[in-house]
């Protein structure tokens, strides 16, 4: 080999060792990896389940660029502080429902349910097409977080009695673990209402701390065993006619993501409301079922004065809350609007459907 040659193998091995030493931190460059605080335990089926879902399927969208590390609960941060952490950068996102973080704004309690409010499919109109969105990107920026629709537990129960509930009075001085505005209502009402995560309820209510709790519904209410301390369950869920979920991302992330890849997000969370709310739905159907079948669980109706007793309290409430900033009162006010055409149109559309087919027999 003469010398220019060697020259020029060795110039292309050279331009090609720098290539392959830019190429790979280009790449490892393009990665990110981001870590999720949420208040679920882990296995928790709907929930912890639904956050695997969904960051697998943003990891598939992008092809493995961006990574998402979930963390369960008291994994990354203190139960409980999943929306702070992802406001001041502990976590670079959370999921979990607004309202388990109310004490920094009551209005948060408006991003997951109202007492009387809306179905999970109405809050999802209202959020997607009646102005909500807007309103709830201009609440979280306060917190420097951008806030995405990522689930819906669906309609709830009103929860477990150690005793029979027939009257407004039985209710009065019970010791009861309700969250949000619900557990205000209830308050108002006369029971001692306690904030508790769910995986200490069937404790309390074993040895006596509790005399009843709301959780979910009878899919998570059945993984949770409270079936075995309290034997008499109610609906419906006057406090809870859903519960929406929310993924929080801090702003900065958020701001540091291409359009693509916001794009991804939401598609990515969209799809996912959709899973959890079907997901729900089903399980519901047959933990009911087996609660009953199986376990020796009753249901019944809320006593109607309890349920009038609700009606007039919950406006109370509501207004209360939304007397709490300028910004509340907005969103209450938008919600409102929302709510009447939503609510003729439910009970016209699917109330009224169901209420026929309740009159025809099973299916052979």
């Amino acid at each position: 080999m003469d010398r220019r040659s060697f020259f020029r193998g060795a110039g292309v091995a050279t331009v090609a060792a720098a290539a392959s030493a830019l190429a790979a931190p280009a790449i490892a460059q393009d990665r990110r990896e981001l870590r999720m605080a949420t208040p679920w335990p882990a296995g928790l089926p709907g929930l912890e389940s639904s956050v695997q879902r969904l960051v697998r399927r943003i990891g598939d969208m992008t092809d493995g660029r961006i990574t998402i590390v979930p963390f369960t609960a008291g994994g990354l941060v203190p139960q409980l502080e999943e929306f702070a952490a992802a406001s001041d950068g502990r976590a670079d996102l959370f999921h979990g429902p607004d309202y388990y973080y109310a004490a920094l704004s009551p209005a948060l309690n408006f991003f997951t349910n109202t007492p009387l409010g809306l179905t999970a499919i109405e809050h999802a109109a209202w959020l997607r097409f009646g102005g909500g969105q807007d309103l709830w990107d201009r609440h979280h920026a306060r917190f420097g977080l951008k806030p995405l629709l990522a689930g819906n537990t669906g309609t709830q129960m009103a929860g477990w009695f150690k005793r029979p509930i027939e009257t407004l009075a039985d209710v009065r001085g019970l010791n009861f673990r309700m969250p949000g505005l619900g557990g205000e209502v209830w308050r108002r009402l006369g029971m001692n209402v306690v904030a508790m995560p769910g995986s200490q309820i069937l404790a309390a209510l074993e040895d006596g701390r509790l005399d009843g709790a709301d959780w979910i519904g009878p899919w998570n209410d059945r993984e949770f065993g409270l079936y075995r301390a309290a034997s008499h369950y109610y609906f419906p869920s006057l406090a809870e006619g859903s519960a929406t979920v929310s993924l929080g991302i801090n702003a900065g992330v958020w701001e540091s993501l291409s359009s693509a890849d916001r794009a991804i997000f939401e598609i990515a969370c969209e799809a996912e409301h959709q899973a959890m709310l079907a997901e729900f739905h089903y399980n519901n159907a047959i933990a009911l079922t087996e609660l009953t079948s199986t376990h020796g669980v009753t249901i019944h109706d809320l006593p109607a004065d309890i349920v009038a007793a609700v009606a007039e309290v919950a406006p109370a409430v509501i207004a209360d809350t939304a007397g709490s900033d300028p910004l509340a009162n907005e969103i209450v006010a938008s919600i409102t609007a929302a709510r009447a055409p939503l609510r003729r149109w439910t009970e016209i559309g699917e109330g009224a459907y169901v209420d026929a087919r309740a009159g025809t027999p099973e299916w052979e």
